[in-house]
């Protein structure tokens, strides 16, 4: 298939800007995806923290009590 040069300059600027689209997309979407999983590891790994400070803290006989747990 033969283009013209204008065809070809347009057809390249198409490609190029749905190409940068879906990348930009893709990103977002990878990030976004990347930020709830961060958020939901980093809540995943406060909580077991806590729970262990607490566990730490009623072996130790003193902090927190059972009935004062979260």
């Amino acid at each position: 298939m033969v283009m013209t040069h204008c065809s070809m300059i347009e057809y390249d600027d198409a490609f190029m800007t749905m190409g940068y689209l879906a990348v930009i997309e893709y990103e977002i979407a990878v990030m976004t995806i990347a930020h709830r999983a961060v958020i939901e590891h980093e809540e995943a790994v406060m909580t077991m923290a806590h729970r262990a400070v607490i566990e730490y803290e009623d072996c130790n006989g003193h902090g927190a009590s059972s009935s004062d747990r979260v």
